[in-house]
């Protein structure tokens, strides 16, 4: 199985698995320029892969790195510099359905069941202050592509 296949699983294991509220998906790229008029937004896409050499072998093998992320619309409250609780609770809930959705595939992916995704860290924040998004990164042991 390829990253680009993974990629698609998750994000077809999320949106079947979670009661997400309407939303944008965006698969295998960052999304660097995403604004509120994409949001709510469901983002997986590989981030990286790092290789190391088996001395005794002369193989590589290589750890893969996965981010899944979901995006809400931060403007609220940008010109009173008052935040809107109900909307940041919301948001709040998905990313706790999400990140505890990821944390599952540590028993196995649904639909590649030898694949094993390693939950690594989940990370918050405002981007460009106009999106409020969790990002969550994952790993993959090559053994298992």
């Amino acid at each position: 199985m390829d990253l680009h296949a993974l990629c698609d699983l998750i994000v077809d294991d999320l949106e079947d698995a979670l009661d997400l509220p309407a939303h944008e998906t965006w698969r295998y790229v960052e999304p660097r320029i995403a604004g509120p008029e994409q949001c709510p937004l469901l983002v997986v896409y590989a981030a990286k892969t790092v290789f190391e050499l088996e001395t005794t072998t002369a193989d590589y093998t290589a750890a893969h790195e996965l981010r899944i992320g979901w995006g809400v619309d931060a403007t609220f409250g940008a010109e009173t510099g008052l935040g809107d609780p109900e909307a940041a609770a919301a948001a709040m809930q998905v990313v706790e359905q999400v990140v505890e959705r990821v944390r599952g595939y540590a028993a196995g992916l649904p639909g590649a069941d030898d694949v094993v995704v390693t939950l690594v860290k989940a990370e918050y924040g405002i981007v460009g202050g106009v999106v409020w998004r969790c990002e969550i990164t994952a790993t993959i042991d090559d053994l298992a592509l």
